[in-house]
């Protein structure tokens, strides 16, 4: 009986192995969140900051 349960419970975290794989969403989702715009929306305050470390990618 006891052989019966191990074979089920088995198969459980088996079937949950095909959908960790398919859960590359959250991982992609991590650079698409907001949190790394939230800096750049965030320096808006400090825009003068933001020029002269654009003068670089200007030049």
């Amino acid at each position: 009986m006891r052989h019966n349960l191990d074979i089920p419970v088995q198969t459980s975290p088996n079937q949950f192995k095909p959908v960790t794989p398919n859960a590359p969403s959250p991982n992609q989702f991590i650079p698409v969140l907001p949190v790394q715009t939230s800096p750049l929306p965030v320096t808006p305050s400090a825009p003068s900051q933001f020029i002269p470390v654009t003068p670089s990618s200007n030049q």
